[in-house]
């Protein structure tokens, strides 16, 4: 490892981290890949988007605020796990315009029970000049001003309109008030409704400072606070914080006993807006069952110390302690007016990613939001919310929590600190940025030596270059997957695929789309982590083509459950299988998916040389190779000790087909009914030379052919 700029501190992490790093692997080897540790959450506020949108949204979230609810119905049929929450500002109420359906009960029981209606709502107590929406606006006092009667002194938030006004919830009986108006939402079915109630409740503007009254130019003082503080004082807002503390801590008590009082029986649950604030009593004082974390964490926005990330760490961890989930919300950064420095929206995104997996405990979910008030239905929001690299699955944490595995003085003259942390398969770097009002261009990058080779995790989802070093920028992150781990792939596949990406590791089906083509180059391993299909789609072209001492390897991690072949559908006659090794498929299930264990053709005619086909096999025919109207060309192969379990064809079976079978070796293959080398039914007519057919056996008739 190169130790030029690299200071004797840094040596000895290396050599420490190198350590680590071998254990970490001995760790990795014994276990099982499975899914990402990452939660995610979103908003559904707006429109009702297309049926694909739903459908990425119940794969991708756990955690919905708002919605409407066609899509509420798709997503939790396709998702059951989905926790469905609605909305509502606990700070205030409309008090004219369309949404008043709040105002409207709460006013309606102070009626019925005799209560002032005013004791629901905070006013100023002497004449008060606000500056709200860049307007000047008047609002008389009530008890030490000009008021005419009470309501004229309600406290504004907001709008310049004066719709919204502040709620009294120092004022037992409003909080009385609002709770059952909130807990009426878990007792009635939303309308339209498929999928049942509401699971809980976000209630936004739920800090502990009390905000959104404009600037107060004059006048100011609240006459509910017993000494008529200011509304811009820490008495005032100290007491304020009190009240509504008061209001959180109630509901959460009502909510922990839901299953004894809720229609269907299940918990409900409390998430609160804190957007930028902190007090430890978020966490600690029983205030809700979920923190939403509003436009934090950026490496790049979120500067307000050297310390943000730990202090970002310190809340995550306390919050998890005491049972309480924080729900990330970070705003997509890239650049900032008056700074040099800019990255591109895929880099931001995975920094925010980056800072969440260094900053999280389990109990956390993520949502990458480029604009909190933008819906699903908005163009773009699947792909400005969500880049392919979050689709890699970097497995549970190895390291309970950070470490600052470098600091320094970059060449601009700002310190930095660069955090790491360890997960199953890949390591973890973030660099924030240090203060507010530092530049974050070319000039603040900074070496960062690895303790072995790694490639970075791409925001396309792709994996960059082999190497043992990297350099971060002013507020840059990096997910870096070690080497001996290769890539993860599913879905839709074109493009190459590589020795240095190699293996690839398949976590779900994968398709080469129509019109698409996929290159596999010599020395890649394709291991299987399922039973996955490997799809080659009508008029897609698979070259996998490995040479004589660099072949291509198709296998599973997974011997007893295999994968399920290559299914070529309509595809590409230019097609071709090449040096390569295939083993362990199995096609299990019924019909089609029950053919062709290494390799399925329907309508296809790829071309099939110098493999060795071994240990695959199939329930109704070609455990090797099935063929449906098709006529590929298969030669020079080694296909042995592959089975059909009922019908004919261990080795290859035909049906309607017509392939050329030449200069191979079929043998040790054995099928349930006929043919345990080759079997031919339903007007197949093969060309079958020069191909040594030996060792084969059949339950019925005909080992060989």
């Amino acid at each position: 490892m190169s130790t030029k700029d690299f200071s004797h501190r840094d040596r000895i992490f290396a050599e420490k981290e190198s350590l680590f790093f071998l254990v970490f692997l001995i760790l990795l080897i014994n276990t099982c890949f499975g899914t990402d540790s990452r939660r995610n959450w979103c908003t559904l506020y707006g429109d009702a988007p297309p049926p694909s949108i739903d459908t990425l949204i119940a794969a991708r979230y756990d955690v919905a605020i708002s919605g409407h609810v066609s899509t509420v119905n798709t997503v939790k049929r396709l998702n059951p796990r989905m926790k469905w929450m609605f909305y509502n500002s606990v700070s205030d109420n409309y008090i004219s315009g369309p949404n008043l359906l709040e105002h409207q009960f709460l006013i309606y029981e102070c009626q019925a029970r005799g209560a002032d209606p005013e004791s629901l709502y905070y006013h100023y107590w002497d004449d008060t000049v606000i500056k709200l929406q860049g307007q000047q606006i008047f609002i008389p006092g009530w008890g030490g001003g000009s008021a005419p009667d009470e309501s004229a002194a309600r406290v504004p938030v907001y709008y310049a309109d004066l719709s919204r006004r502040a709620v009294n919830l120092n004022n037992q009986f409003t909080r009385q008030l609002e709770k059952e108006y909130n807990l009426e939402k878990f007792k009635t079915l939303p309308e339209g409704s498929q999928v049942g109630y509401y699971d809980g409740i976000f209630l936004d503007n739920s800090t502990h400072r009390f905000y959104n009254y404009g600037s107060v130019l004059s006048g100011g003082r609240i006459a509910e606070h017993p000494t008529h503080a200011k509304v811009t004082e820490e008495e005032f807002q100290s007491w304020y914080w009190g009240g509504l503390k008061r209001f959180l801590q109630e509901l959460k008590d009502t909510l922990a006993y839901s299953p004894t009082w809720s229609p269907d029986g299940k918990r409900k649950f409390s998430c609160i807006n804190i957007c930028r604030s902190w007090l430890d009593e978020y966490a600690t004082d029983e205030v809700a069952d979920m923190l939403l974390m509003e436009f934090q964490y950026s490496p790049v926005k979120n500067a307000e110390s050297m310390n943000t990330l730990k202090e970002a760490y310190r809340r995550d961890s306390l919050s998890a302690a005491n049972g309480v989930c924080q729900l990330y919300s970070p705003s997509v950064v890239a650049e900032l007016s008056g700074y040099d420095g800019e990255y591109t929206w895929g880099e931001a995104l995975l920094g925010n990613l980056a800072y969440f997996y260094i900053s999280r405990s389990d109990s956390s979910y993520l949502y990458i939001d480029f604009n909190f008030s933008y819906s699903p239905s908005y163009p773009g929001w699947d792909t400005l919310t969500w880049h392919e690299c979050m689709d890699y699955a970097l497995g549970e944490a190895v390291e309970n929590r950070y470490r600052i595995i470098k600091s320094g003085v970059d060449k601009r003259g700002y310190e930095y600190e660069v955090y790491s942390r360890w997960y199953r398969r890949a390591l973890v770097l973030c660099r924030p940025r240090g203060r507010w009002n530092e530049d974050f261009d070319e000039s603040t990058r900074i070496p960062v030596d690895l303790p072995a080779n790694f490639r970075a995790l791409l925001p396309n989802g792709n994996l960059g270059p082999l190497s043992s070093r990297i350099h971060l920028r002013n507020g840059e992150a990096a997910i870096l997957i070690p080497a001996a781990f290769g890539s993860y792939v599913e879905g839709e596949v074109w493009g190459s695929w590589t020795e240095e990406g190699s293996p690839y590791n398949v976590i779900g089906e994968v398709r080469v789309p129509p019109e698409s083509t996929l290159v596999i180059e010599p020395g890649v391993k394709v291991n299987f982590q399922g039973h996955y299909k490997f799809i080659v789609d009508s008029s897609a072209t698979l070259l996998a083509v490995g040479t004589d001492s660099s072949s291509i390897h198709f296998t599973t991690s997974d011997t007893a459950t295999g994968w399920h072949g290559i299914r070529f559908l309509s595809a590409a006659s230019d097609s071709r299988i090449s040096h390569c090794r295939l083993e362990y498929g199995k096609a299990a299930g019924t019909g089609e998916d029950a053919k062709g264990g290494a390799i399925y053709c329907f309508c296809s005619n790829p071309t099939i040389s110098d493999n060795t086909l071994s240990g695959n096999s199939a329930y109704l025919g070609g455990g090797g190779i099935h063929c449906e109207y098709s006529s590929p060309t298969i030669s020079n192969n080694t296909i042995r000790d592959n089975n059909s379990t009922v019908a004919g064809g261990g080795g290859i079976s035909c049906w309607e087909s017509g392939p050329t079978i030449s200069g191979n070796t079929i043998s040790s293959n054995s099928a349930g009914s006929y043919g345990g080398g080759i079997h031919c039914g339903s007007n197949s007519n093969p060309t079958i030379i020069g191909s040594t057919i030996a060792e084969n056996s059949a339950d019925d008739k005909a080992g060989g052919i």
